[in-house]
């Protein structure tokens, strides 16, 4: 791939000029917490409403390099020679997903319904013992994630002895994600 990109841009009185231009990355933090919800066990005399809490149950801490966003000029010439560098950089939706993966979820209920003090909780999306793969992993951060669900020293939601899962794969198309890619895996 470029590690540069030569931008022509002409004048207002008809001239050119050019400069150089090579995408400058970053390195960004994120702390992406787990939190499980419990609730009372049930209504009675001194208690007569149930309550709901969250408590934090693991905090997966990343770093991760993304491009610093390019001069207006740099994205035009992408268009242009049909480039693209979305997968450098991470984006809302990446960081929903993360959150929805971590969402503690009944695993007997549907997303939305409420959950029940006598069901265990675990994340909606299950990932122990699952064979993952992420097409267009940019970043890599949601698969990051995915492999180090197992961490918790309790296992995933909360079992005891439960793991991650059996392997996670991330792939990209973009040959400059995928060297950035391998760079945040191995940090």
């Amino acid at each position: 791939g470029n590690n540069y990109l030569e931008i022509m841009v002409e004048n207002d009185d008809g001239s050119s000029s050019s400069s150089e231009y090579e995408p400058e990355y970053e390195l960004e933090s994120f702390a992406l917490t787990d939190y499980r919800h419990t609730t009372d066990d049930h209504a009675n005399e001194t208690n007569p409403n149930p309550s709901s809490r969250s408590e934090c149950t693991h905090t997966f801490e990343f770093e991760v390099l993304t491009v610093v966003p390019p001069p207006l000029e740099y994205m035009m010439t992408l268009h242009t020679n049909e480039e693209e560098i979305s997968g450098r950089q991470v984006w809302c939706g990446s960081l929903l997903l993360c959150h929805a993966l971590l969402s503690p979820h009944s695993t007997t209920s549907p997303p939305n319904s409420m959950p029940n003090s006598q069901e265990h909780q675990h994340p909606w999306f299950d990932v122990r013992g699952k064979r993952i793969l992420e097409l267009g992993a940019g970043t890599g951060l949601l698969g990051m994630l995915a492999g180090r669900m197992g961490e918790r020293g309790e296992g995933v939601g909360g079992d005891s002895g439960g793991d991650g899962p059996e392997c996670v794969v991330l792939t990209d198309h973009d040959e400059e994600a995928l060297h950035l890619l391998t760079q945040n895996v191995q940090h």
